[in-house]
């Protein structure tokens, strides 16, 4: 201890205070860094993909349930499977999670999902068992009873009561497509009534599986289509954004410490310099600090201008996923139904025209039907009936052709099956985003409809990467449409929206031209910026020019520009290199 305190008197008290103050600045600046790199982004993705792969599985549980229950399935493998996936997404996100600190309302919703679940499972099985012993009776019972009344018929003895068999059967056939069309206590003291042979006990055993399934296998699907259970989901998504969100928040302000930290030691080294610039010890001092400091400003600043851009990608890697994934999702669940619809289409307008030239057969041979027919005739409009029939079906089958362009458009526009880079034609895209965008070019309240003008040129095909050009056409388009939007409310104002292609010096050119409220000098300067936008608060992100621009320029190697006359409209041009 003397020669420490020996040491320590040797040393002169600034420099001492110096050494303590540095020091403590560098393990704060460290512990800061820390701090900032404990969280994981990727990790949070995973959650976030767990938790929609949860809620699809869910969606397609119920859809099942209601697929079997309504005979379109024959088995419940589909059911099963389905069930499977649930339980093995349920137990990979209770991995996921117990890998983060304990969050009390995150494991609370998570035991009150699992919870549900297995209620649900013992549900499902109850009406597995029970829809599959209702479908059986349901297919036995009128071929039973057709067989029987056939048998019956033939011995006069029993003629009073195959009309209540007849009956009976009407009565169970109707219970068994809607409960609510037959009372089953009705039902039970017709069936009660009957005096009948024997040979009628089996289908009147099927007969009452039926009364007493089919309002326990209806209360089963009810019971099964409650959402508590997706609500739970919805929740649980809910809790862990706002626990992530919190997360991100503490990092932020780690970072903001970071950095003031970092500015006080850049400022104290720098007035160690100035007082100690006199020694020849300070001197060498000052220049390794000088270097440090500015290596430390410059890997600061690069890291900020890099966390802004990785979180503009991010954001609009997401919002880009996302709306793929969703367009792609939609054409695909509307593509079969429709394509199945208008298959059918002319398939029905054969068979209608061959009721109609039955019908007409019918009025050149029998004149004069009977009275009942001519009255039923009258009051469905017969005349009528037959000419608008056909132009029913005409409208069906336009209608459904316009659906499958729609669903080709959003095919076309989320490429998701296909690979990330290769030829694509831009002019297929074009007119896709604007199939997406159309009703924002139609008219409303806030104005009259948009014309658009195609002046396309001769494009070869751009090796690229369709989804990301798609979106920022989209992009381009949508911020053309605001600016119309805006310039709307003058008198006289006819919004306009120009699109032209053509090749110009090896590049393959696109032209947004609007006539629209237009953007001054001093923002064109900064309209590539991340975050910088000219619309109102909760109308715009920044992101979309910018994400836009580092597509067109950095990804593609092309060019982005802007040219505009505030009040007269802008113009953007895309220039892509044609070679790949």
């Amino acid at each position: 201890m003397k020669k420490i305190r020996q040491l320590l008197s040797r040393l002169e008290a600034p420099r001492l205070r110096a050494a303590l103050l540095l020091s403590s600045l560098l393990l704060l600046l460290t512990g800061l860094f820390w701090q900032t790199q404990v969280h994981s982004v990727g990790q949070h993705y995973q959650i976030i993909e767990q938790l929609q792969a949860i809620e699809r599985s869910h969606l397609a549980i119920k859809a099942d349930i209601l697929k079997s229950y309504s005979s379109v399935f024959h088995n419940y493998d589909k059911l099963t499977a389905d069930t499977s996936a649930f339980l093995s997404q349920l137990e990979a996100l209770e991995t996921s999670l117990s890998q983060l600190p304990p969050h009390f309302t995150i494991q609370e919703k998570l035991a009150e999902i699992e919870e549900q679940s297995a209620l649900r499972d013992l549900q499902i099985e109850d009406f597995k068992s029970e829809n599959a012993i209702l479908k059986n009776s349901t297919t036995y019972f009128p071929t039973a009873m057709a067989t029987i009344i056939d048998q019956l018929e033939t011995e006069n003895r029993f003629a009073p009561s195959i009309a209540l068999l007849q009956q009976v059967s009407q009565l169970v056939l109707m219970y068994s497509l809607d409960n609510a069309l037959a009372a089953p206590s009705d039902i039970r003291k017709l069936m009660a009534q009957a005096e009948l042979p024997p040979i009628t006990d089996n289908a009147f055993r099927h007969a009452a599986a039926i009364l007493r399934l089919q309002g326990e296998t209806h209360q089963l699907v009810s019971l099964l289509s409650d959402e508590t259970l997706g609500a739970a989901i919805n929740e649980l998504t809910l809790n862990y954004k706002d626990y992530y969100r919190e997360v991100t928040q503490t990092k932020n302000n780690y970072l903001i410490c970071l950095f003031v930290v970092a500015v006080a030691l850049v400022i104290y080294l720098g007035y160690l310099v100035r007082v100690e610039q006199n020694t020849r010890m300070l001197k060498a001092v000052n220049l390794r600090l000088s270097d440090a400091v500015n290596e430390q400003t410059q890997a600061l600043t690069d890291a900020i201008a890099q966390l802004k851009r990785s979180q503009a990608q991010l954001v609009q890697a997401e919002k880009l996923s996302g709306l793929g994934q969703l367009s792609a999702g939609v054409a695909h669940e509307i593509n079969n139904p429709i394509s199945f619809i208008y298959g059918n289409i002319d398939i029905n307008t054969d068979y209608t025209q061959d009721c109609l030239a039955l019908i007409s057969l019918y009025e050149k041979h029998y004149p004069k039907p009977a009275e009942e027919i001519q009255r039923f005739s009258q009051n469905i409009a017969l005349d009528f009936l037959k000419q608008d029939w056909q132009k029913l079906l005409d409208s069906m089958k336009a209608g459904t052709s316009r659906v499958q362009k729609i669903v080709e458009s959003l095919s076309n526009f989320s490429r998701l099956d296909e690979s990330r880079y290769k030829s694509v034609n831009l002019h297929e895209g074009l007119d896709s985003s604007l199939l997406l965008l159309n009703y924002q070019l139609a008219g409303s309240s806030e104005g009259s409809s948009i014309s658009v003008g195609k002046r396309y040129g001769q494009l070869p095909s751009v090796f690229c990467d369709a989804r990301a050009i798609n979106q920022v056409f989209i992009s381009l388009l949508g911020n053309a449409i605001d600016a119309l939007r805006e310039k709307s409310s003058e008198d006289s104002f006819s919004p306009t929206l120009t699109i032209a292609t053509y090749v110009e010096a090896a590049h393959a050119v696109v032209k947004i031209t609007d006539n629209g409220v237009g953007i001054s000098k001093a923002d064109q300067e900064k309209i590539f910026d991340p975050f910088f936008t000219t619309k109102p608060v909760g109308k715009g992100t920044g992101l979309g020019l910018t994400v836009s621009y580092q597509t067109i320029v950095e990804a593609h190697h092309g060019r982005l520009s802007v040219a505009s006359t505030l009040g007269e409209g802008t113009t953007f041009q895309i220039e892509l290199p044609i070679s790949s």
